[in-house]
């Protein structure tokens, strides 16, 4: 699991990746971070398609794709394998209510 400074790192990060500079932090504005691995099969091909989805309070959804180092960044502090052939879904943040 995440740690809420990872998040605050993670949407700073973000923040630089698409917008080329450091915005207002939006950390608060996330509601879960969840790691998935995804397996389509094509006839006799699987393909695999992996990414980590980060949630907003209000709604919208961010998808970080495998090829992005931030991606890479992730998975190594969740100890998330990136080699797998079934199909995932792992919370790796969760924002308290309350």
């Amino acid at each position: 699991m995440l740690s809420l400074e990872d998040v605050n790192e993670i949407c700073q990060r973000l923040s630089l990746e698409i917008m080329g500079r450091l915005e207002e932090d939006f950390s608060e504005d996330v509601s879960c971070i969840v790691y998935y691995h995804d397996i389509c099969e094509c006839g006799d091909v699987s393909i695999y398609h992996r990414h980590i989805d980060i949630e907003f309070v209000y709604g919208e959804c961010y998808e970080i794709q495998e090829g992005m180092r931030l991606f890479q960044d992730i998975c190594r502090l969740c100890d998330l394998s990136l080699v797998g052939d079934k199909e995932e879904e792992i919370v790796i943040f969760q924002r308290e209510l309350g």
